[in-house]
């Protein structure tokens, strides 16, 4: 088996290290997808965070009461909600990026299922929080 250089950013001077991926294509097709989808999370919880300490909730404000989560997303500013948008279009860019480098050979599947993923994902949190209507 023959190790895939992959670029090493945290090395000085950008050396290569080894790394063994699986000859099996199902396996690495998993690890793929797997990896694309921890990806997108830290990137979709990274980018969320920022927004929301950009725009902090209203101080009073139960977050477990749907209708005060109602009530505020319905106030929200739109910047506010443009960064919930914002962090999950890059979340899923930087998921179906690394879905499609390490899925080499079978890209467009592990693309395919990172997407179908991520989209019920994104109707889940669209049914879960109410938000105004031109957000969803």
């Amino acid at each position: 088996m023959q190790p895939r250089r992959l670029p090493c950013f945290y090395v000085p001077e950008y050396k290569t290290m080894d790394v063994y991926l699986p000859d099996s294509p199902h396996l690495r097709n998993v690890i793929a997808i797997l990896l694309g989808l921890m990806v997108s999370v830290i990137v979709v919880g990274t980018v969320e965070m920022v927004g929301h300490a950009a725009y902090p909730p209203p101080a009073g404000v139960d977050l477990e009461d749907p209708e005060q989560v109602q009530e505020m997303m319905a106030n929200a500013p739109a910047p506010a909600l443009l960064f919930v948008i914002a962090a999950w279009g890059l979340g899923l860019f930087a998921g179906v990026f690394v879905a499609a480098i390490l899925g080499a050979d079978q890209a467009g599947f592990c693309v395919s299922v990172l997407s179908l993923v991520f989209l019920s994902m994104v109707v889940m949190m669209l049914v879960q929080i109410p938000s105004p209507a031109w957000f969803s």
